[in-house]
């Protein structure tokens, strides 16, 4: 699914790359990527290809906590509105209930809570290595 031919990406390795799920640009970093992607091929790899653009725009990628990436969250309303941007491997049926229950607000014991418990998650997911 991530195969990348070598006649239609070189280099030895990929360029470092922000996960798919989402980023975030300013309007002037956007017209440069979209600008870069006029005059690069196409990848199949949706992220890799993003930061082929963003490197010959001259632009770098950054690391922001509110970005889940691979981290997995245990679901939690006040966790997902207040803490986090985007998250990867949620299931739909947890989206949906994620969504209505973003519908309701949160206590402040469950903002306390759910807080608290993004932010444990996500200092135990920074000290772990990759698998």
């Amino acid at each position: 699914r991530h195969y990348v031919p070598i006649w239609l990406y070189p280099e030895p390795a990929f360029l470092p790359f922000c996960s798919g799920s989402a980023y975030v640009l300013s309007a002037p970093a956007a017209a440069a990527v979209l600008g870069a992607a006029r005059l690069l091929p196409l990848l199949p790899v949706e992220d890799v290809y993003v930061a082929l653009c963003a490197h010959h725009a001259g632009i770098a990628p950054r690391h922001l906590d509110h970005m889940a990436g691979a981290t997995h969250y245990p679901p939690d309303a006040c966790c997902y509105r207040e803490v986090l941007l985007s998250v990867h491997e949620v299931e739909p049926a947890e989206m949906l209930s994620m969504w209505e229950a973003a519908e309701h607000p949160c206590t402040a014991w469950q903002r306390f809570l759910g807080l608290t418990r993004c932010q444990v998650l996500a200092w135990l997911a920074a000290g772990l290595p990759d698998s």
